[in-house]
C-alpha cells in the first residue's frame, strides 16, 4: 500500500478527531452533583458531625533532639526534598517514665514550591526498657520548626509492648524554639488499651 502525505494526514486526523470526541464524551461521562445516585440503603445516608466529639486518651510521648541544619536538600519538581538525623530522643509513658530509647531517626519530607509546609516521612528505631525493639513510621505534615501533626504507626514484637501494633497513634507534636521535637501520641478512641 503506498501512503500519501494527503492519505498520512488524513489518518492522522482521523485519529486525533476520535481521541478528542473520546475525552470530550469523558468530560460529559463524568459524575456531577445532580447526577449521583442515591445510597441503597437509608443507614448509608449521611449522619451528619458526631453529637459529641471524640475524646482523645493520652499514651505517650516522644521527644526528638533533630538535627535541622544538617541536612541533605535537593530541589526537584515536587518541592525541596529534605532529610534531616535525630541526635537522640526518648520515649515518655504517661506518668513521665521513660520506656524507650530512639536510637535511629530520619526525617525525609517534600517542601512544595513557594511554602514552608513539610510533609513528614519520620522513620526511627526504638530500643524498649524490656530489651525489645520497635519500628515506628510518623507521616503527616508539619509548619517548618514550629508543629506538627500526624499519625503515628509502631512495630514490635515486644510481648509487654505488642499492643501498640494495633493502634495508629494520633500525634500532633510542636518545636519549643529550638531542634527539639515533642509529639504527644493519642489513641484515636478512648475505648482502646492504655
Amino acid at each position: 500500500m503506498h501512503v500519501t502525505a494527503s492519505t498520512s494526514f488524513s489518518m492522522r486526523f482521523a485519529v486525533i478527531s476520535l481521541a478528542l470526541l473520546a475525552c470530550g464524551l469523558g468530560v460529559f461521562a463524568a459524575p456531577s452533583a445532580a447526577r449521583l445516585s442515591k445510597p441503597s440503603s437509608p443507614v448509608l445516608e449521611s449522619a451528619g458531625a458526631p453529637e459529641t466529639p471524640p475524646q482523645l486518651k493520652y499514651a505517650f510521648t516522644a521527644k526528638i533532639d533533630w538535627d535541622l541544619n544538617n541536612n541533605h536538600t535537593i530541589y526537584t519538581p515536587s518541592g525541596r526534598r529534605t532529610s534531616f538525623w535525630g541526635r537522640e530522643g526518648y520515649w515518655y509513658d504517661a506518668e513521665g517514665q521513660r520506656f524507650g530509647d530512639i536510637v535511629r531517626s530520619t526525617d525525609d519530607g517534600v517542601i512544595p514550591p513557594g511554602t514552608n509546609y513539610l510533609e513528614l516521612l519520620i522513620y526511627y528505631v526504638v530500643k524498649l526498657e524490656d530489651g525489645y525493639w520497635a519500628y515506628v513510621r510518623h507521616t503527616g505534615g508539619a509548619i517548618l520548626r514550629k508543629i506538627q501533626n500526624g499519625v503515628v504507626r509502631v512495630e514490635t514484637d515486644s510481648p509487654k509492648y505488642k499492643w501498640m501494633t494495633l493502634i495508629d497513634f494520633v500525634g500532633p507534636g510542636s518545636f519549643n524554639g529550638t531542634e527539639i521535637m515533642t509529639v504527644h501520641h493519642y489513641f484515636p478512641n478512648s475505648d482502646l488499651p492504655n
